[in-house]
């Protein structure tokens, strides 16, 4: 079992909307004190967040940090404290809180960078929802934060209503809608709308999806309505951020 310590790096396009964009993962395996900082190298992205930003200056500054963090000959007997290291960074660029888990998972670093830097993953590469539920619980389990991902929330009449997680205040919905027929799932997106609507009194529902195509009418069109009557609609990057800043 190896206990892991891992924290995101977020660029903020403006402090007072907070608005992020996750650049990188930085982990911490305590049980060899082994550091991996991870950064994406999809720039295509940043540039469409904030296309005034020198994208140069940003390379080398990622860079900058893994060459300052991993283990070298210059640093390999100096002790690392991921919480130290991380307050320093108080600017547009932030890291997360640190969060920590025990795991024999020996994809657990690969497979959480899929998580926090899913769009920088080709397609066949990413995780899928069950995969991304389970990272999702496990992030959980090691803030413990108390939630259910089986239990059942009643509606109005009585009936089931089954979100992949509850917690006291939240009920999150995950949509995959990659290599779906958008037009198919406009009833759908109706169906769980209404629910939110149903539950507005008793849960913040949050419905995350994983698809990065914003110029589909149809896709313009379930987004619209998922975000009519839900707390927070966002892709699941967005409220993984979301979960980190608020709910963890």
């Amino acid at each position: 079992m190896r206990t892991i310590q891992y924290a995101a790096l977020n660029y903020y396009n403006s402090v007072v909307s907070g608005e992020c964009l996750c650049l990188g993962v930085l982990f911490h395996d305590l049980s060899d004190d082994s550091r991996t900082f991870v950064f994406i190298h999809n720039f295509k992205r940043l540039e469409a967040f904030n296309d005034e930003i020198n994208i140069d200056f940003v390379k080398m500054y990622l860079q900058s940090i893994k060459d300052e963090v991993e283990t070298s000959l210059f640093n390999y007997k100096m002790k690392f404290d991921l919480q130290a290291y991380i307050n320093t960074y108080v600017n547009e660029f932030r890291f997360s809180k640190v969060f920590q888990t025990t795991t024999d998972d020996l994809n657990f670093i690969e497979n959480t960078t899929k998580l926090f830097l899913r769009y920088d993953f080709e397609k066949s590469q990413r995780l899928n929802k069950d995969e991304e539920a389970y990272y999702l619980r496990e992030m959980f389990k090691a803030n413990k934060i108390h939630y259910s991902s089986n239990k059942p929330i009643q509606g109005t009449y009585k009936e089931n209503i089954h979100f992949d997680f509850l917690t006291d205040q939240y009920a999150i919905k995950l949509f995959k809608y990659k290599n779906k027929k958008l037009n198919t799932l406009v009833s759908n997106a109706k169906i769980w709308s209404y629910n939110a609507k149903e539950l507005k009194n008793t849960k913040k529902v949050i419905f995350l999806y994983d698809i990065d195509i914003v110029d589909s009418p149809q896709f313009t069109i379930i987004m619209d309505i998922l975000s009519e009557h839900s707390y927070k609609t966002m892709t699941l990057e967005a409220g993984l951020q979301y979960i980190l800043e608020n709910i963890a």
